[in-house]
């Protein structure tokens, strides 16, 4: 529900295997103290909202087990803007690795 973007003190959200879908809602990027994020083992499809790049206090971020696309490494904005994110963990398709090359890895867990 949209009032989660309400509680902005919230330091971790652990939403693995709630078979959530659709896409990473917007208003995550609301939950500006929030640490840790673990989307894992969902549905989700889409790209990453660029307003997770508000989420200046991330340091992990788990987003395997879902059908995202198009969510890139070390020369994503998102990462460059998450200073302080230690662990981003992604399945998807399409991963690019910011030289121009897509790998078709099943699961990736890199520091931005």
């Amino acid at each position: 529900p949209s009032e989660l973007g309400l509680l902005s003190k919230l330091q971790v959200l652990y939403l693995s295997r709630n078979e959530l879908f659709g896409i990473i809602p917007t208003y995550l990027g609301k939950l500006s103290q929030l640490s840790y994020l673990g989307l894992q083992h969902n549905q989700l499809t889409g790209t990453l909202p660029t307003q997770l790049g508000n989420l200046t206090q991330l340091k992990y971020l788990g987003l395997e087990r879902n059908d995202l696309v198009d969510i890139v490494t070390s020369t994503h904005p998102l990462c460059l803007q998450l200073k302080n994110l230690a662990v981003f963990s992604a399945d998807c398709r399409g991963i690019s690795t910011g030289n121009n090359q897509t790998s078709k890895a099943a699961e990736v867990e890199c520091a931005c």
